[in-house]
């Protein structure tokens, strides 16, 4: 009996290797049809069917790098564990199942997923499917190109951020909201405008705009000349338009908190001719302001300037003595201690108001 059952292996293995040594072994079947050819045994419900490959956790598998070759191509292996991290060769496993070998990129790739050339930001497009991040370290990261269109384009929603910078504290953002492109600060601090590495202009947290300086006092601060080419534009406010006023018209200030007014200077009418007698007081007429008024005759008369109002501001009011007599200028009220002499020569005096009080440009 064991003669017979000796002479079965035998045969068993000598018909084995006779396959095999045909290129094809079989399992369950003595006619294997490829290579390996594994044939299930459907009459034992008991018993599995099945083929089992390398099972390995991904840190394992990352251990194996260095075994990994040109040789071992289209290898196939089963990762049952994620632990570890995705870095390297297990870059594309991020989930457990079944992996080959992709040994042109030098990566594992899921069975039944995209290939790795299929993940190259460099032939192909693609959509992220979590956040990334790139640890650039001292590295720098540098985008070249040979056209003029070879740009860096953020494509976002609107009202969604592009580019963000930030060291922790100042935060800088570009984005698009209520149909305006923006670009600035998102945290209180000012955004400066640099040209050859230095400071040129400065936008302040609070909203003031200088230029040569980094200390603005007002909305607009120039520190240096100023040129304007065309119209110059006072008054209006945050929504319509000021007023360039009109030829020949000078600029008059308002005082503090208020916008200067474009005014007209009188074109010189004939001159008033006033007479004075003895000790006799004259009043200027708020009329006679912007006009020359000769004086003639007296020896001690009175001038009296008019209350200053809005409508005098920007004339200039001449007073000439046509003799060689003094003229006492006096003040209507408390207005008019702004004129600093008491007298009048022939040699004239002028004055100009700002709708409060009268100045002396000069004379005696």
């Amino acid at each position: 009996m064991k003669k017979i059952l000796l002479t079965a292996i035998m045969l068993v293995g000598l018909s084995a290797f006779s396959k095999a040594q045909q290129g094809r072994v079989g399992i369950n079947t003595t006619t294997p049809a490829a290579t390996l050819d594994v044939v299930a045994n459907t009459t034992d419900p008991s018993r599995p069917d099945a083929l089992l490959i390398p099972r390995l956790t991904r840190t394992e598998l990352a251990a194996k790098n260095a075994a990994y070759t040109t040789a071992q191509n289209g290898a196939l292996t089963f990762v049952s564990t994620l632990d570890g991290t995705a870095a390297g060769k297990t870059i594309n496993v991020t989930a457990t199942g079944f992996y080959y070998y992709d040994a042109p990129n030098s990566v594992w790739v899921a069975v039944g997923g995209a290939s790795a050339p299929n993940l190259n930001i460099y032939n192909s497009d693609g959509s992220l499917t979590g956040n990334r991040t790139v640890t650039q370290g001292a590295n720098i990261l540098t985008f070249t190109g040979t056209s003029i269109e070879a740009l860096l384009k953020v494509l976002t929603p609107s009202d969604a951020f592009g580019i963000h910078h930030t060291d922790g504290t100042i935060s800088l953002k570009s984005f698009i909201g209520a149909g305006k492109a923006m670009w600035g600060t998102t945290t209180s601090h000012d955004l400066a405008f640099v040209t050859n590495n230095t400071r040129k202009a400065i936008l302040t947290k609070d909203g003031d705009f200088g230029i040569g300086t980094e200390t603005p006092q007002k909305k607009l601060h120039v520190n240096g000349d100023l040129q304007v080419t065309k119209e110059l534009n006072v008054g209006g406010d945050g929504t319509t338009a000021g007023s360039a006023g009109t030829a020949g018209q000078v600029l008059t200030s308002n005082g503090a908190g208020v916008a200067p007014t474009w005014t007209t200077f009188s074109s010189g009418a004939t001159p008033t001719y006033r007479t004075v007698a003895g000790s006799a007081s004259m009043a200027i007429l708020p009329s006679d302001v912007g006009n020359v008024v000769l004086f003639a005759g007296g020896i001690n008369g009175s001038i009296l300037l008019p209350t200053p109002d809005a409508s005098m501001i920007g004339k200039k009011l001449t007073l000439i003595s046509t003799d060689i007599l003094s003229h006492n200028l006096t003040n209507l009220n408390a207005n008019y201690k702004t004129v600093t002499y008491s007298s009048m020569q022939q040699s004239g005096s002028e004055f100009i108001t700002d709708g409060t009080n009268w100045y002396s440009l000069g004379g005696q």
